[in-house]
C-alpha cells in the first residue's frame, strides 16, 4: 500500500475541527442576532413603538415587524408603501401630516406630528411620529425615516382632564351668575325698602349700600360673560361701574362730566372687587359733595401699570375740595374709612391733595 506523506499544516482532523468551529461560530452569531431581533421586537411591542423608512425616489417603504399590528394593516399583504400607511390615517388628519412634512422640508429640521389612525374594527388610536428627511449631495430629499409611538392612553387622559376643566369652568360661571343674581336681589330689596323711608339721611345710606352691592355684582357679571374666570379686566370693570353710578344719580354731562384714561390692566377677582369698591366710594363722594350748583363739574379717573407691574389709580375732581387740615385716617364719613381699609388690605399706599379740588393717588403692588 502506497503511503502519501501529509504535508505540514494539512492535518485532516485539524481541518475538520477548524471547519466545525467556524460553522459553530456562524451559527452562534446567527442565533445571537435572532435573539437580539426578538429582544428588540419585544421592547418595541412593550413600548407600542414602531420604526419605518420611506424611499422617496421609489415610493417603497420598509418597517419593523410590529408596524402592521399597530396600524391594523393586513399581515399577509406584501404592500409596503406610503399609500398603505396613509389609508389608516383619520381623513381629518391627513392634511396635517402633509403640512408638517412640508414645514420640515422647508426648514430641513427634524419634526414630530400627532395624528389619529382608524383600525379595521373602527377603533381610533393616537400616534406620535418623530421623523427626519435625508438629502443627497444636491440637497434633494431622498429618504424619510421615523419612529411612531402609540400615545392613545396619554391623549385620552388629556381629553378627560380638558373635559373636567371645561365642566368646572361651566360650574364656576354658573356660580358667578347666581352670585350676581343674588346681589341683584339684595339691591332690589334695598330699593324697595328705601321707598318707605322719609328721612333723606337714611335714604342716602340705603343708596350707598345699593351702590356697593352693585359694584360687587358687576364683577360677577363680568366673570360670567368672560372666558377668563380668574382675572378681571379692570378697565372694562371701571367703565361699567362709573356708568352705573352716573345712572343712579341721574347725572347729565352738562352738569358733571367724566374723563377716563385707562390702561388695559387685569387683576384677580379679590383685588378687582377691592379696587371697585375704592372707586365706587371716591366717585360716589365726588358726585354728592364736590360740586355746587354753579360749578361745571369734572371727574377724572386714570389707571396705569408701570414696568414693575405696579398699578396707579388716580381719582380727582375740580370741586370745592376738602376741609383744611383734613386727614384720611381721622376722617369720619364711612366711605373714606372704607377706602383707607381697602388700600391697606391691598398692601397699597394712598396720597391725596385737597387743594383746587380733590385728588387721590393710590398705588397697588400687583403680582
Amino acid at each position: 500500500m502506497k503511503k502519501y506523506p501529509i504535508e505540514q499544516g494539512e492535518d485532516p482532523a485539524q481541518q475538520k475541527r477548524l471547519d466545525f468551529a467556524s460553522l459553530s461560530n456562524k451559527e452562534t452569531q446567527v442565533k445571537r442576532l435572532e435573539f437580539s431581533e426578538e429582544q428588540l421586537s419585544f421592547a418595541l411591542d412593550a413600548a407600542r413603538m414602531v420604526f419605518w423608512d420611506w424611499n422617496l425616489q421609489t415610493g417603497k417603504a420598509s418597517w419593523s415587524s410590529n408596524f402592521v399590528h399597530l396600524y391594523g394593516l393586513d399581515v399577509d399583504s406584501q404592500e409596503k408603501s406610503y399609500e398603505a400607511f396613509l389609508s389608516t390615517v383619520h381623513p381629518e388628519d391627513r392634511q396635517l401630516i402633509e403640512q408638517d412634512a412640508q414645514k420640515s422640508l422647508q426648514s430641513k429640521r427634524d419634526s414630530s406630528v400627532e395624528y389619529r389612525i382608524i383600525l379595521p374594527d373602527g377603533k381610533i388610536r393616537w400616534i406620535r411620529s418623530q421623523y427626519k428627511f435625508f438629502y443627497d449631495e444636491q440637497g434633494n430629499p431622498v429618504k424619510k425615516t421615523g419612529i411612531d409611538i402609540d400615545i392613545t392612553e396619554r391623549k385620552l387622559a388629556e381629553i378627560k382632564i380638558k373635559d373636567g376643566l371645561k365642566e368646572k369652568e361651566v360650574l364656576l360661571q354658573e356660580i358667578h351668575h347666581r352670585v350676581k343674581n343674588n346681589l341683584q336681589v339684595v339691591s332690589s330689596l334695598l330699593d324697595l325698602q328705601s321707598m318707605h323711608i322719609d328721612s333723606p339721611t337714611l335714604l342716602e345710606v340705603f343708596r350707598d349700600f345699593q351702590n356697593r352691592v352693585k359694584a360687587m355684582a358687576i364683577v360677577h357679571q363680568q366673570l360670567y360673560e368672560s372666558n377668563n374666570l380668574s382675572q378681571i379686566n379692570l378697565a372694562v370693570y371701571i367703565r361699567s361701574l362709573t356708568e352705573n353710578l352716573f345712572q343712579v344719580y341721574s347725572i347729565v354731562p352738562a352738569k358733571v362730566s367724566l374723563i377716563l384714561d385707562l390702561d388695559n390692566v387685569s387683576l384677580k377677582i379679590d383685588a378687582a372687587i377691592s379696587c371697585g369698591l375704592i372707586i365706587n366710594e371716591l366717585i360716589n363722594n365726588a358726585i354728592k359733595h364736590a360740586f355746587n350748583e354753579s360749578t361745571q363739574g369734572v371727574i377724572k379717573l386714570s389707571l396705569t401699570k408701570d414696568e414693575s407691574k405696579n398699578i396707579t389709580l388716580i381719582v380727582g375732581d375740580n370741586g370745592i375740595g376738602l376741609p383744611e387740615n383734613w386727614e384720611l385716617p381721622n376722617s369720619h364719613p364711612l366711605e373714606f374709612q372704607l377706602v383707607n381699609a381697602l388700600v391697606q388690605q391691598l398692601e397699597g399706599t394712598i396720597e391725596y391733595n385737597c387743594y383746587c379740588g380733590t385728588k387721590f393717588c393710590i398705588r397697588i403692588p400687583c403680582d
